[in-house]
């Protein structure tokens, strides 16, 4: 009998990682092949992570009323282990992209604030640990949004507050600590990231996401001359030298954010879920690893899902394919599939998501096996 693991990530805007999993699972099953399937929903540090997270580490959800990227009330969700020491949190639960329509999406204007309401909800909660997954954001406050929430102030030159959206980053002179709230200095935070892009750069936050968050040319251009004015001015406030950090860029900025004002540990978010579900013993057990993700291209490896799962699966000789549905130009790398059939819309290939990756990984299992 062959073994067949699947590991997966979300579908972005079609499926949550478990329910792709479970629509590869009915293809491999279908392909008449005596198989056994274990599945094993991952995420990288974006939106989903914190939830996966918590079904292996058995917390339980909180609700808690926060403001969403635009400053509007809404209700957010986190996790807490049964000990009540550690919370597991995702920032698009707060400032995410998918909480805003088109038209809405403006990363000079967008804020982290709820982030901030949330770390504070579990502060009061007794949580001593937070792990914070900054995938997915709508956001390019370099996380001062989350850190005003908390007690810090951002003046200008004068001494007056300044809102600290993307597009007010160069208008502030100074950082105010003094009235952080109690309890902050004592949390361990880590930060889980998804991308290991710095903060500012040809290759940096702003110039590689600020578009696909609403920013136009001169929007995006504003955003990284405010990042490197503010960066100048967190590394003044810590000591800290944060212009080449690894993963500071994700989230808008949060990485960076997130290890000045909340003195966080950052993570490529995909090696701690992998570490936190023992995913090496998963992959010996296999004969097969199938995983997947929405588009599969060039930025799959700065940290996301499959560029973890196949680097585990190369470095213990088995057998691994990637399932997509947008297969972009990767050059030469691991065995990997659309499941697009044809030409079709988009909206039509995101409805029939499932269907899709029952089909594909029906073919790839009796490929895979030489099933006739």
């Amino acid at each position: 009998m062959k073994k067949v693991l699947i590991a997966a990530d979300s579908f972005k805007d079609a499926l949550g990682a478990e329910a792709v999993c479970r629509a590869i699972e009915r293809g491999v099953r279908r392909s008449g092949k005596m198989v056994e399937t274990r599945i094993c929903p991952l995420g990288d540090g974006g939106e989903g992570t914190a939830s996966i997270i918590a079904r292996y580490a058995g917390a339980h959800r909180v609700e808690v009323e926060v403001r969403d990227p635009l400053f509007r009330l809404r209700l957010a969700s986190y996790w807490i282990t049964a000990d009540g020491k550690t919370a597991y949190m995702e920032m698009a639960e707060a400032a995410g992209l998918q909480l805003l329509t088109k038209g809405e999406r403006n990363p000079t204007q967008t804020t982290t604030y709820g982030v901030g309401e949330m770390i504070g909800d579990a502060i009061d909660r007794g949580v001593r640990k937070i792990v914070l997954c900054v995938g997915g954001s709508a956001t390019h406050d370099v996380g001062l949004g989350m850190a005003e929430a908390l007690g810090y102030e951002f003046l200008d030159s004068g001494g007056q507050p300044v809102r600290p959206v993307g597009g007010n980053l160069d208008r502030i002179a100074y950082i105010d600590g003094v009235g952080v709230r109690s309890g902050l200095k004592e949390l361990e935070v880590e930060v889980w990231y998804d991308v290991r892009t710095e903060l500012t750069g040809s290759a940096g936050s702003a110039r590689v996401y600020g578009k696909q968050k609403g920013a136009d040319a001169g929007m995006v251009e504003m955003l990284e001359a405010g990042s490197k004015h503010i960066r100048v001015l967190m590394e003044e406030f810590t000591g800290l030298r944060l212009d080449n950090m690894e993963g500071g860029g994700a989230g808008g900025g949060m990485g960076v954010g997130a290890r000045v004002f909340l003195g966080a540990q950052l993570r490529p978010g995909i090696l701690a879920v992998m570490e936190l579900v023992d995913f090496g013993k998963l992959v010996d057990w296999a004969d097969l690893v199938i995983t997947g993700e929405g588009k599969y291209d060039g930025q799959s490896f700065e940290g996301k899902v499959v560029s973890g799962v196949m680097g585990e699966v190369e470095q213990r000789g088995k057998l691994g394919v990637i399932l997509c549905g947008t297969l972009g130009h990767v050059g030469e790398g691991p065995t990997a599939f659309s499941i697009v059939k044809g030409p079709c819309t988009l909206d039509e290939s995101i409805s029939n998501t499932a269907e899709l990756l029952e089909e594909a990984a029906y073919h790839v299992v009796r490929l895979a096996f030489h099933t006739a």
